[in-house]
């Protein structure tokens, strides 16, 4: 991917692409700050061409090891050095370069400095051997800003240009670089589509007039969203402050539903009693009986959708709403594995942000206008770290409900095909609403910060990125032309 300044192979540069980031990492980067501190500490070579070639090698290496400003500055050089050379192609040098800016954040410089790359290529009367190499770091730039369908684009071209050329491995990476931005371009397509069919149910719920024959439970808004859970068994509080990552008061709210009786405390979860099971019970029958009235013939959507849920890990609000679904959906994503350091975060701060707060800054919460007679939910969107400090019996595990939590097992329309394929796509709705947590956790923000964020700030921009990469994750194991058929089939079904 930095062009073959050496034989990579048994090198201190060896390194491998990661299958979802698109970086280089250096398969021994102690090799290679120890190969890089020993050629810092000896001069220059005093000869113009041996001297681009040290400078090069040093900024590349630099750059694998992310020490970014020593890498600006020798690359920099090294490009002065390249439009002097009578033997360099200073394109490969000026690529070098805008691919660290592009890892500086600095986006609208590398993509600038790559687009004159491309124009001076394709004025010359035929390919050179630099011109994948430019498609290639073209694409790379605009996947980390979060430009999927323009990265898709420049890994397309790369991948005819490196097949003309032969080059097996650098096609193979070309490859690879275009399937993980369709797999980005797709899951961000498939995320509104999920989007408008949850939304639909939940605004032909609102019509239903759910509570006409039971009583309505105060904040009836916060339990919308999990009222299938809390009847299959106790949920977690970790659940419940995800669901309802951005409400206002959350614990305030919970206290008071467990002081009305309508809650029970059961360690650190939360169960419902017998004065809140027909309510809840009404709000599933509604929901469900909402779904099958939009999708007469489920099975082929739900069929789909299914496999994608069971393939797929993600924090602890998709493993619940994925495991109540019956699926194979996890928590626990991340490691350092097949996803390395960025997708542990999903893992970790997949309790932040399962309300539906995508990188669009839409809020699933606010869909559930049932509560409220057709109002915006406004326990969904707010903040609510500030707020775990409240007088909350919930978090002190004090049991105020005499009547006991209740585990309903088999409720009303849990056999609708329907209702599980809306029960599926809501956990592909939290799947990337935690996402987007764990995007800005990543960046050493709250709720509240993200949000206050410029839309052209580089760091919304790299949350953005970031939620897209890891809310593709679900969708990478399938084929682009699989993807492709699930968008189609989520689409052919109705939401109004």
């Amino acid at each position: 991917m930095s062009g073959n300044l050496t034989s990579w192979a048994d090198t201190p540069f060896e390194h491998h692409l990661d299958p979802e980031t698109l970086r280089e990492v250096p398969h021994r980067p102690e090799e290679l700050a120890s190969w890089l501190d020993a050629r810092l500490a000896a001069p220059a070579p005093a000869d113009a061409e041996a001297e681009l070639v040290w400078r090069t090698e040093v900024g590349v290496a630099a750059r694998l090891l992310g020490r970014l400003d020593l890498a600006e500055r020798e690359l920099t050089v090294a490009l002065t050095l390249a439009e002097r050379s009578a033997t360099a192609d200073p394109l490969a040098a000026r690529v070098r370069l805008a691919l660290v800016h592009q890892w500086q954040g600095r986006f609208e410089l590398a993509r600038s400095e790559l687009v004159d790359c491309l124009v001076r290529v394709a004025r010359r009367p035929k390919p050179g051997p630099v011109d994948p190499f430019i498609e290639q770091h073209a694409g790379t730039c605009a996947y980390d800003a979060g430009d999927w369908p323009l990265a898709r684009h420049h890994f397309g071209r790369a991948v005819r240009l490196r097949a003309d050329e032969g080059g097996r491995a650098a096609a193979a990476a070309a490859l690879l670089a275009v399937d993980a931005a369709d797999a980005c371009a797709t899951a961000a397509d498939l995320a509104a589509e999920v989007d408008r069919l949850v939304i639909g149910v939940h605004r032909a719920t609102a019509g239903s007039g759910v509570f006409r024959e039971v009583e309505r439970p105060p904040h009836a808004g916060v339990l919308i969203d999990v009222a299938e859970l809390l009847l299959a068994g106790p949920v977690s509080v970790t659940v419940l402050r995800g669901v309802h990552r951005y409400a206002d008061g959350l614990d305030a709210t919970l206290a008071e539903l467990v002081d009305g009786g309508w809650l029970e405390p059961i360690g650190d979860a939360v169960a419902t009693t017998a004065r809140c099971v027909p309510a809840l019970e009404a709000i599933v029958a509604g929901q469900h009986a909402a779904a099958a009235g939009l999708w007469p013939d489920p099975e082929a959507a739900l069929n789909a959708v299914r496999r994608v849920v069971a393939g797929a890990t993600g924090g602890p609000v998709f493993a619940a709403f994925a495991g109540h679904s019956g699926e194979g959906g996890q928590g626990g994503e991340g490691g350092e594995g097949r996803h390395g350091t960025e997708g542990s975060r999903l893992a970790e701060g997949g309790h932040t942000g399962a309300a539906g707060h995508h990188d669009t800054d839409g809020h699933a919460g606010q869909d559930s206008r049932l509560a409220e007679g057709g109002h915006t939910n406004a326990a969904s969107h707010h903040d609510t770290d500030r707020h775990t400090g409240q007088n909350s019996r919930l978090t002190e595990g004090q049991h105020t409900s005499a009547a006991g939590h209740h585990n309903t097992g088999d409720h009303a329309g849990q056999d609708s095909h329907a209702g599980r394929l809306f029960g599926l796509l809501v956990a592909l709705r939290q799947h990337r609403a935690e996402a987007h947590a764990a995007a800005w956790a990543g960046e050493g923000l709250t709720a509240a910060g993200v949000r206050a964020l410029a839309e052209e700030d580089p760091v919304r921009r790299r949350v953005k990125a970031t939620t897209g990469r890891l809310a593709s994750r679900p969708y990478r194991p399938l084929p682009a032309p699989a993807r492709w058929q699930l968008l189609g089939t989520l689409r052919a079904l109705a939401s109004d």
